[in-house]
């Protein structure tokens, strides 16, 4: 129960009794609850009734106090929130769950007086930077525990699922900012690939803290009793929940390159969090790029790190990225000492010519088969973010290769190596100014495009414009920086 405008009338059975429903009226002892009789369905014939109604858990827990002070005995009972603007029907069907016996749906949503106040003691030990915060709680077997990331960043579990246990800090834990699905796409993508799949007879769960002990009551039920729907209804399975997200996310990403992003759909919070406001993106000019579903170039943001409770000043670029869900979040692609080459991509090996060319080019040079999801093979070109020294893909089968480029019609073949991730050289290209130029050619993921690499006059003038020169040596940054270098000018595409 949330702390805003909505009531919520208290509905209470008695456990052993599940076809009688009560109505708490106030300042009456629970021996005189009045039966709620069958005629009793609608949100109007209970208006002269003087029964209990809640705005938050703070009023259900001073009920529940006053309750116990009184010498009663709320373990006997199950208690419900009927929200008022919807009485008609959640009464209805709460009243048919407990004609039915229906055990499950009573104690999913069916709250026990002892438990709620002692989890709400417990919260107040947790402290309030973990209240809006979930747990990943992960069945093996009959068993529950709280999940930690181990020193290689995937996922284990030894820790019980208790509400004692949910302050420790190897536990994880992360907010509802909009970042739950990122989180745990990245979380069981690092895990499931270093673990050859061993998660496929584990189910995870999100349990809210601040409602721990609510939401983990029916779940410890269903797994004592081996409660197949529950357990499929609530769980979550590691590799369908990757498969499902790869499958949003390209469909989602259909529109993005050809439909801007409208202010109106921006969250400023998100950048609020991480010390970046909407007038230092309009004056850089980087507001307009991430509209455009383009990165942002490198810039300063704070951010905050679990288990520290200072902010770290670091160097990233931003981008927006749509959910399956539909929302925007904001993407961090932090700055890195140098590209992570020793490690696979995603199941992908590099070989000393692919770290060549990554170094060299910034591209990889081929189309690999990356494995997001396991057993999933995704064709993709990779590049590095030279600005973040990020590894970056993009999806083979989005890319179209065009019949011609700066007025020159590309053969077959050249085509065909622009498909596969190889450069290609094409001569007598015209820019804007009307002007003829030559260029290497080659398929850039971090620009989602053709990038053009030029080189310097001495290279120009002793090339002998041979489409299949593979000899060709590209052009550093740091060369072209260098005194000794003489550059012609870059013409206007």
């Amino acid at each position: 129960m949330d702390n805003s405008n909505e009531h919520y009338y208290l509905a209470s059975m008695v456990e052993c009794f599940p076809e009688l429903l009560y109505l708490p009226e106030v300042e009456k002892s629970i021996s005189s609850y009045g039966y709620l009789p069958t005629n009793i369905e609608h949100v109007d014939d209970i208006k002269n009734l003087n029964l209990v109604k809640l705005s938050n858990d703070d009023d259900l827990e001073v009920f529940f106090k006053e309750l116990i002070a009184c010498d009663k005995h709320p373990e006997f009972y199950k208690f419900f929130l009927v929200p008022a603007t919807n009485f008609d029907e959640n009464i209805r069907e709460l009243q048919e769950a407990g004609k039915n016996n229906d055990n499950m749906y009573l104690k999913t949503y069916g709250i026990d007086a002892e438990s709620f106040l002692k989890q709400r003691a417990e919260m107040q030990n947790i402290g309030d930077e973990f209240k809006n915060h979930n747990v990943l709680v992960a069945q093996v077997l009959s068993d529950l525990y709280l999940t930690e990331i181990d020193e290689y960043g995937s996922v284990r579990g030894d820790i019980p699922a208790k509400i004692e246990n949910v302050s420790n800090p190897k536990v994880i834990k992360f907010d509802n900012q909009g970042v739950q699905g990122d989180f745990l796409e990245d979380l069981f993508g690092k895990t499931l690939l270093q673990n050859s799949g061993s998660l496929s007879d584990i189910k995870f769960f999100v349990v809210p803290i601040e409602k721990f002990e609510q939401k983990m009551q029916p779940l410890r039920e269903a797994v004592k009793f081996y409660n197949k729907n529950y357990i499929w209804k609530h769980g979550i399975d590691a590799q369908s929940f990757l498969n499902q997200r790869t499958e949003a996310r390209n469909e989602a990403n259909k529109p993005q390159l050809d439909k801007p992003i409208e202010l109106r759909h921006v969250n400023w919070a998100q950048f609020e969090q991480i010390g970046v406001t909407r007038e230092t993106l309009e004056k850089t000019g980087n507001l307009e790029k991430m509209l455009n579903w383009q990165k942002s170039d490198l810039m300063p943001i704070n951010a905050k790190i679990d288990g520290y409770s200072t902010p770290f000043n670091v160097d990233a670029r931003l981008s927006f990225r749509k959910m399956p869900e539909g929302y925007l979040t904001v993407s961090i692609h932090l700055l890195r000492k140098a590209p992570e080459l020793e490690r696979p991509y995603y199941g992908v090996k590099f070989s000393e010519e692919d770290k060549k060319n990554l170094l060299t080019t910034g591209n990889l040079g081929r189309v690999v088969e990356a494995e997001y999801s396991k057993g999933v093979k995704t064709p993709v070109f990779l590049s590095i973010d030279k600005q973040t020294n990020q590894l970056v893909s993009f999806r083979a089968a989005k890319v179209k290769i065009p019949e011609t480029i700066k007025g020159v019609t590309l053969s077959d073949l050249q085509k065909k190596e622009l498909s596969e991730g190889k450069p290609i050289y094409v001569a007598n290209m015209t820019d804007k100014n009307g002007k003829p130029f030559n260029a290497r050619i080659q398929f850039n993921a971090d620009k989602k495009g053709l990038e053009f690499r030029f080189e310097n006059n001495r290279q120009n003038q002793n090339q002998n414009q041979k489409q299949d020169n593979k000899d060709l040596k590209w052009h550093s940054a740091k060369a072209s920086l260098s005194p000794k270098s003489s550059k012609s000018p870059k013409p206007k595409i």
